[in-house]
């Protein structure tokens, strides 16, 4: 499996931050550098364009959803699809360089089992501001469907076992979906298109005449013939 090749991650960190990070509940810890609660965003907004995706929410209740936060238990959010009686339970990770891990894999299984034995005490604040709304969901859905939501190469042999574990172990709870979903690098991509994204285009134009400025930002400027510009057109569109 692929992990998120490099133009596609820059899109998506663009269209999170436009989309979901602006509806995100505020970070706890608002004390960090800004650098890292900016990164912080990034990762917990990605846990919603999961869901966004997934159960074709709107993005600002995709983006309430999340608890993902100091003291989460693994746990990044928490959505429950009353049609469908699906509660899902996301963990996600906006790394393309790494595969889904055990560690993280462990991690997530001990959150879920917490909210199985109904032990809410050490979750965050985010998550004890919707905790009736939690306990109900728990109380009323027919299903619940693990969500590992990853932009790197695939989830670790180790880390499926992990959660194969805890879906099959003897904890009287039948509602699990056999399989977690993988929200992989494809189908971010496939999210990211429907939502009409663009992607950056590079294109090899010969100029005529080139000149140049450095300010405010470099620029080009010459002559292109047009039969040129049409054929770019024609091949990428609404992307330019």
């Amino acid at each position: 499996m692929n992990s998120l090749q490099p133009h596609y991650q820059t899109l998506l960190e663009r269209t999170l931050i436009e989309n979901f990070t602006p509806h995100l509940p505020p970070l706890l810890d608002q004390t960090r550098p800004a650098e890292d609660k900016q990164r912080k965003n990034l990762s917990r907004a990605f846990s919603a364009f999961a869901l966004h995706g997934l159960c074709q929410i709107p993005q600002i209740d995709a983006a309430k959803a999340v608890i993902d936060d100091f003291d989460d238990n693994g746990i990044d959010a928490i959505y429950y699809m009353a049609g469908s009686e699906t509660l899902y339970i996301v963990q996600g990770k906006l790394k393309a360089s790494e595969q889904f891990r055990q560690e993280e894999a462990l991690a997530f299984c001990q959150g879920v089992r917490k909210i199985l034995s109904q032990d809410f005490s050490s979750f965050n604040q985010n998550f004890q501001k919707r905790l009736v709304e939690i306990e109900d969901a728990f109380e009323n859905c027919s299903h619940i469907q693990l969500v590992i939501a990853h932009t790197g190469s695939g989830i670790s042999v180790h880390a499926e076992r992990v959660l194969r574990d805890l879906i099959n172990e003897d904890h009287g709870e039948e509602r699990f979906e056999t399989n977690p979903i993988c929200y992989d690098a494809t189908k971010v991509i496939q999210d990211l298109q429907g939502m009409k994204a663009y992607e950056r285009v590079d294109a090899d134009l010969w100029i005529q005449k080139c000149s140049t400025v450095c300010e405010p930002r470099t620029t080009y400027f010459g002559l292109i013939q047009l039969k040129e510009l049409v054929k770019l057109h024609q091949k990428h569109n609404n992307t330019l």
